[in-house]
């Protein structure tokens, strides 16, 4: 047999169901390194929803408000301001671009969002010394 007992036989199961668990599961968009970085998938949802030609837009303003910060700070700041952006309405066309793209991947449009704040980072990190 392949097996030597039960227990072998049900551990081995058990590795089967948890990878096809895992293999369902929705693949993240950021990875957790330092600095935050876009996945392969990230990259495309940025392509997707032109999200470089926005961050380009928007870095300079930024960039004042952050001056001295570091990166870390930097990205929060990224992120509080999609997030505002987000509630507050003030970029419609941004937000329909998110919505549909979070609709084509099948994935909630706060999974989309942190794609727009590491980009924004990156961007303003371009410009300050």
């Amino acid at each position: 047999f392949l097996f030597n007992n039960l227990q072998e036989f049900q551990v081995a199961k058990w590795r089967t169901w948890v990878k096809e668990i895992f293999r369902l599961l929705p693949k993240p968009y950021i990875e957790g390194a330092s600095p935050v970085a876009l996945t392969a998938r990230g990259e495309r949802a940025a392509k997707r929803i032109k999200a470089h030609e926005w961050a380009a837009g928007i870095a300079p303003i930024l960039a004042l408000r952050v001056e001295g910060k570091r990166e870390f700070e930097v990205y929060n700041t990224c992120q509080d301001y999609v997030d505002k952006m987000l509630r507050h309405g003030n970029d419609l066309e941004m937000l329909d671009k998110v919505r549909e793209c979070a609709c084509e991947h099948g994935v909630n449009v706060s999974d989309i969002l942190p794609v727009l704040a590491v980009v924004l980072r990156d961007e303003i990190l371009k410009l300050t010394p």
